[in-house]
């Protein structure tokens, strides 16, 4: 599958070759409208039928770079689904990239990253804070100070999540200095 750009129009490719198992997005640099459902949806299609974890993991990576190329479109409930069901995933790597990606989405992230520091996989609990930490959004510091008071919590993303923090009073008051 592969997105060619045109100005004006989005079309998308996917070769009927079903050993092929990567996923290549091209996105031109002449016009930044583009009709995210169109592109999000043929993501969510492959994700959802296919049993090979890299192919799911590539789609999950294809949406974190959307977010990053496009910061502030918003994501679907269906794309928004597919990156909630990647944290299950039974692979790794299509977890980890789900909460990576989720922070690429930004703003509309923050209640599903939350859920994510509360949960029970460690290792996406500790991204999940730093997803947040990179979030440019007012609440951030607000959602770090309501992890650090959760005592269920335990104490390696609790840590994290106090060193993130600090990270984003620093930037903060980096940028009034500045302004």
């Amino acid at each position: 599958m592969y997105i060619n750009r045109s100005p004006g129009r989005s079309i998308i490719h996917q070769p009927h070759n079903p050993t092929c198992n990567s996923i290549h997005i091209h996105i031109g640099h002449n016009s930044r409208q583009i009709r995210i459902g169109n592109i999000l949806q043929p993501l969510a299609s492959k994700f959802r039928s296919s049993g090979d974890p890299t192919v799911r993991a590539s789609c999950v990576k294809a949406y974190a770079q959307l977010a990053s190329n496009y910061p502030g479109i918003p994501f679907s409930d269906e794309a928004m689904a597919v990156l909630r069901d990647g944290l299950d995933d039974e692979s790794p790597v299509v977890g980890l990239a789900s909460v990576m990606t989720l922070g690429q989405v930004g703003h509309q992230a923050l209640p599903l990253l939350l859920k994510v520091c509360s949960g029970s996989n460690e290792a996406q609990a500790v991204a999940a804070v730093n997803a947040i930490a990179q979030i440019d959004a007012p609440e951030v510091q607000t959602c770090l100070q309501t992890l650090l008071a959760d005592p269920l919590l335990s104490r390696y993303v609790q840590e994290t999540a106090s060193a993130a923090l600090v990270r984003v009073e620093e930037l903060q008051h980096r940028q009034v200095d500045h302004a």
